[in-house]
């Protein structure tokens, strides 16, 4: 799987700015080969422990779905 450079700096820039929680996201892109992920849209971590677990609101997921 290949990450864009672009989403890749978005990931990182998630996870200094939300430290030390788990970072939680949805990935979209193409299948290969080879599979290549050219998108990212962040979602909020709603673990009731996000430092250790993550969780994803079930409304984000159904509405990165539809994007």
């Amino acid at each position: 799987m290949q990450l864009a450079a672009s989403v890749r700096e978005s990931i990182v820039e998630q996870a200094r700015e939300t430290a030390p929680n788990e970072v939680c996201g949805l990935l979209g892109g193409r299948t290969g080969p080879p599979a290549t992920v050219q998108d990212s849209i962040r979602t909020p971590n709603v673990a009731t422990n996000p430092t250790r677990r993550f969780e994803i609101d079930p409304e984000a997921l159904l509405a990165g779905r539809e994007t």
